[in-house]
């Protein structure tokens, strides 16, 4: 076991010492002073202790259909996912698509989200990630079914390193230059040339930094105004920080600006308001924001800075947060995975998916092809057909025999009933392999069959 490195300057380990004797916080005059010196100070982040399991693995990159890591596993889940060779030793399939339709060995975990045939056929598939779940700790030694989902992304796409010898270690927290960097990896492919002096200069130029460098303009701390320097980079990441930087790299900065905190409310935090003007910190100076952001972890009840509030808001109209944020949180790594992920679902159900296929298109696609899969399609609704036709007889056998009554004479003449069908026009999807028959039972000729997932336009 062993507990998470940080960076602990002097002023920061006579603070800890301070509050060991009975100083809870460092007092509004004194944080004004630190902060009119222009002091680098830690946000400490209570809860929870983060406690590793293991040796953390240096972080690296490599392109998708390169990657060698959980070698039994990769094979696992490519059979799973029905992934075929492609060309000279690469990878086709589900998760080897870009975002133009074509094949990508390169590929992210983002771009696999934003085609519609990955997430009906594996990601939301409850009979895949069942299987998933039950083969995942030939890689990790420490998950369980909680867990598995986010487990499999991280092992499979190689978002942040695990630890020697086999252990995912979920419930460890990021620092922020980490958080930074699970998203940057997430949707870039694997380069080399990439990285900003000036970014990895402020922040300590550690491994994770040329990543974060990728997505700093989403960070609520900035390298800027000095409130990410190399101290703050490198502590924890609270979860309200994390919900600000996903909601702003996934949906845009405006998404937060349209937050409706009129009408919200947490069980856990209110609106903090201009924290740093109500505790006469001089906004103006380097690290303000840090400054600010530290007084309301130590001050919980007091609220959150309206920022972050609004970040929270926004957060919770996606549905990516409930009634409790724990906003002041430190962000766990199968949390961060987790809501990542969530976030992409619900871009895609605002905006629809870009790609909707099985394979990348190319020259050698056709070549490759090594299983037929709409024998697959038809095979799972053959199967869900014999379901269904279970259901109907045992419906047929609870039915009470109709006896025929006399008709009674009325002098009244008899209306001509008129069924009224509703007219649709939308795209509605499967949410199994079916078929397509001509009437409205199994008794009916089968005229096609739809995969799980597929768009089918009602009329």
């Amino acid at each position: 076991m062993r507990i998470k490195k940080i960076v602990l300057p002097t002023l920061t380990v006579i603070m800890i010492a301070s509050q060991l004797v009975g100083c809870a916080a460092v007092k509004q005059s004194e944080l004004s002073r630190m902060l009119n010196e222009s002091q680098q100070i830690e946000i400490e982040i209570a809860e929870p202790i983060s406690v590793e399991q293991g040796e953390e693995r240096d972080i690296d990159w490599v392109a998708l259909d390169k990657l060698n890591t959980y070698s039994e596993f990769r094979k696992f889940m490519d059979d799973l996912m029905k992934i075929t060779s492609y060309g000279d030793g690469s990878k086709n399939g589900i998760a080897y698509i870009g975002l133009d339709g074509n094949q990508c060995g390169n590929n992210t975990i983002y771009n696999s989200m934003m085609n519609r045939k990955f997430v009906a056929t594996f990601y939301d598939n409850a009979e895949a990630l069942e299987n998933v779940s039950k083969n995942i700790n030939k890689v990790y030694a420490d998950v369980d079914e909680s867990k598995s989902k986010v487990a499999v992304v991280n092992a499979y796409w190689n978002l942040l390193p695990d630890s020697e010898p086999n252990f995912f270690n979920g419930d460890s927290t990021l620092t922020r230059l980490e958080a930074m960097a699970l998203i940057a990896r997430a949707k870039t492919p694997a380069s080399d040339g990439i990285g900003d002096y000036d970014f990895e200069n402020a922040v300590g130029n550690g491994e994770y930094a040329k990543y974060a460098s990728l997505v700093k303009e989403s960070s609520y701390l900035d390298v800027e105004s000095k409130s990410l320097d190399d101290v703050t980079a490198n502590s924890t990441i609270t979860r309200a920080e994390y919900f600000y930087m996903v909601i702003k790299d996934v949906f845009g900065a405006d998404r937060i600006d349209k937050a409706d905190t009129a009408r919200a409310s947490f069980v856990d935090t209110k609106n903090g308001g201009d924290i740093a003007k109500d505790q006469k910190l001089d906004e103006s100076l380097d690290r303000a924001k840090s400054y600010e952001l530290r007084y309301a972890v130590l001050h919980a009840d007091d609220g959150v800075p309206e920022e972050l509030y609004k970040a929270l808001v926004a957060a919770k109209e996606l549905g990516l947060v409930g009634e409790e944020t724990r906003w002041d949180d430190g962000l766990t790594k199968a949390e961060a995975i987790d809501i990542y992920l969530k976030a992409l679902e619900v871009y895609t159900s605002q905006n629809g998916y870009v790609v909707d296929s099985v394979s990348g298109t190319g020259e050698t696609v056709e070549e490759q092809e090594e299983y037929n899969y709409m024998e697959d399609v038809r095979e799972e609704a053959d199967k869900a057909d014999e379901e269904i036709r279970a259901e109907e007889e045992q419906e047929a056998e609870e039915e009470p025999e109709e006896t025929e009554e006399p008709e009674e004479e009325s002098e009244e003449p008899k209306e001509i009933g008129i069924e009224i069908i509703e007219e649709l026009d939308k795209i509605m999807y499967t949410n199994k392999s079916c078929n397509v028959r001509s009437g409205d039972s199994t008794d009916y000729d089968k005229i096609g069959s739809y995969a799980w997932g597929e768009g089918v336009h009602v009329t």
